[in-house]
């Protein structure tokens, strides 16, 4: 394929996206797509749903598993959440793996922390765990206090 002359940085940027995207194994493009819709789907439950109605999304219906490792979810949806065209964080990082996980029979937990590091404003962190093993956005879940978990 031939790609347009032109196009700026963004086009350079797309076709690298794009280029690096045919590279990998047809599974992972599976599990990329699947998960840059659920990042998308979560983020846009954010911002126009009730909290508790929001989580369920990421508490579908358990499924059967499909033999795709957990930690290779938690991979894809870190990898795209990473390539959207506008910050991805935490809680539909949690969201989306909860339910990729959740639909192939895992029981996944949503955990809630707070923070209020000496008198600074009060912080909010998400992160996901199967089996007592944190999967995503471990590497600062010890700065929270838990207060919430889902389910």
């Amino acid at each position: 394929m031939a790609w347009p002359a032109g196009g700026g940085q963004s086009g350079r940027v797309a076709r690298r996206l794009l280029s690096r995207f045919a590279a990998v194994t047809p599974e992972r493009r599976r599990l990329l797509a699947e998960a840059a819709a659920a990042l998308v789907a979560a983020w846009l439950l954010i911002r126009v749903r009730p909290f508790l109605k929001t989580l369920a999304f990421g508490q579908p219906a358990a499924g059967h598993d499909d033999g795709v490792a957990p930690r290779h979810l938690a991979s894809a949806v870190v990898s795209a959440a990473g390539k959207l065209p506008w910050p991805m964080v935490c809680f539909p990082q949690g969201l989306a793996l909860q339910r990729m996980l959740r639909r192939r029979g895992h029981d996944a937990r949503l955990h809630y922390g707070i923070a209020r590091p000496g008198e600074g404003p009060l912080k909010a962190h998400v992160w996901v765990s199967l089996d007592g093993e944190t999967l995503v956005g471990g590497e600062t879940a010890a700065e929270f206090r838990e207060v919430a978990r889902y389910p």
